[in-house]
């Protein structure tokens, strides 16, 4: 447009933001994966430090959203942050949390 003072900067897109850019929603295809394979059973998938809490929240978030395309369709998969011993926990789970999931049971594996 003539007479607009908008600058416009021409620069290559950094390549670590390429990938990263790529790997936005895949980058949990594994861990979906695994709980598709086990619905109603709930497993940790990230572990943060107490300052980045907001993080596992923007995460859970997007997990239940569908927002990461590994966690479609959106309200498939269910998630929560759950802080113990100083670590902020991210909690997923396919479908349904189990009675003996919900009850506090479930044990690792």
């Amino acid at each position: 447009m003539a007479g607009d003072d908008t600058e416009l900067i021409w620069q290559e897109v950094p390549p670590e933001a390429v990938a990263r850019a790529r790997n936005y929603g895949t980058a949990y295809a594994e861990q979906a994966q695994r709980l598709r394979a086990a619905p109603g059973r709930s497993a940790i998938i990230k572990k943060f430090k107490p300052e980045d809490d907001e993080n596992a929240r923007v995460l859970t978030n997007s997990i239940k959203s569908g927002r990461l395309k590994a966690f479609r369709p959106p309200g498939a998969f269910g998630a929560l942050t759950h802080t113990e011993n100083g670590t902020v926990n991210v909690y997923a789970w396919y479908g349904t949390l189990s009675e003996e999931e919900g009850a506090g049971g479930g044990g690792n594996g």
